[in-house]
């Protein structure tokens, strides 16, 4: 949902409301980014995670839509029913990127009008993103019409690498394939966008891509979040210090839990975060802090154990 999530980042904001309950009176201050981050400045990650819920339940409240909106899509995975109204209250929203946010968040609850929704975006709407965007959505709930989308946009063309990096997060051939072409491309950001899908895939055949891209100041999160799966400690360090940066905290917040485990330490910036800021800034620190501390998704159940043979039958005398 970045890109609908980037189209609405102009909107105004509106005041901030009080801590909630779990929330000490007094926000953290700020440490000097020299100091190291311990353990002790954060809450246990439930107890935390606890504190993000109240934060954006108490933002379903909000003056602002976006604040609303944002804040719903936050706690969509969880169903909480003021969540799922705020999204419901948003699908005939006239604004498309508003609609298809609400609509990926309620999708993957089994939400029928919201898959219709997702249908009609991907199949007919005149924005080239947007289609790409609901495709992507169908594709990862595993809706047919998604994955057959984005495999007609695997064509030359604009969308190519975004059709193949969200194929390729499915283990598509296809989509791996293309990646793997984009990796020779002239253009140095096709090449990166390339390396950052197939890293994302499990495919460190862009890696060399990747280091080039994380050597300046400025953080390149796709890069990054790529030589952090890989096992780099330096990227993995730069992720959480994006997390202090409302703009990547998501994004950072996604990557370093793909990347591995997750420590206390890591979420001291989003605990920080939580108690600062303006709404939205507080919004994408508890939406940070929920992706973060989400508890692994269940495994599927293996194959039943194979018999063991016994012994042969003895013979009757």
């Amino acid at each position: 949902l970045s890109g609908a999530l980037g189209l609405m980042a102009g909107a105004g904001r509106a005041p901030r409301p009080a801590l909630p309950a779990a929330l000490p009176a007094a926000a953290p201050r700020a440490r000097p980014a020299s100091a190291p981050a311990t353990q002790e400045e954060a809450p246990e990650a439930g107890a935390l995670r606890e504190a993000a819920l109240q934060a954006l339940t108490a933002q379903l409240t909000s003056a602002s839509a976006v604040v609303r909106l944002r804040a719903a899509v936050a706690l969509a995975p969880t169903r909480a029913p003021g969540a799922v109204a705020e999204l419901e209250r948003t699908l005939p929203d006239p604004g498309w990127p508003r609609r298809l946010l609400a609509a990926g968040a309620l999708a993957p609850l089994g939400h029928e009008p919201a898959r219709r929704l997702l249908h009609r975006l991907a199949s007919s709407h005149e924005a080239r993103e947007l289609r790409l965007e609901a495709a992507r959505i169908l594709a990862r709930i595993g809706d047919p019409a998604g994955r057959a989308l984005l495999r007609r946009a695997l064509a030359p063309g604009s969308q190519r690498l975004g059709a193949a990096e969200a194929l390729a997060r499915l283990g598509d051939p296809e989509g791996l394939q293309a990646l793997r072409e984009g990796l020779t491309a002239t253009a140095p950001h096709a090449r990166l966008r390339a390396a950052v899908g197939l890293a994302a895939a499990g495919d460190f055949s862009g890696a060399a891509v990747l280091e080039s891209a994380v050597q300046g100041e400025r953080l390149h999160v796709g890069a990054a979040a790529g030589l952090a799966r890989r096992g780099d400690a330096r990227s993995r360090a730069r992720l959480v210090a994006a997390l202090e940066r409302a703009a990547l905290r998501v994004d950072a917040a996604r990557a370093l839990r793909a990347a591995g485990p997750v420590t206390r330490a890591d979420l001291v910036p989003l605990w920080r975060a939580l108690g600062a800021g303006d709404e939205l800034a507080r919004v994408s620190a508890a939406e940070a802090i929920l992706i973060m501390t989400a508890p692994p998704p269940a495994s599927p159940p293996g194959p039943p154990p194979a018999s063991q043979p016994g012994p042969p039958p003895r013979r009757a005398p």
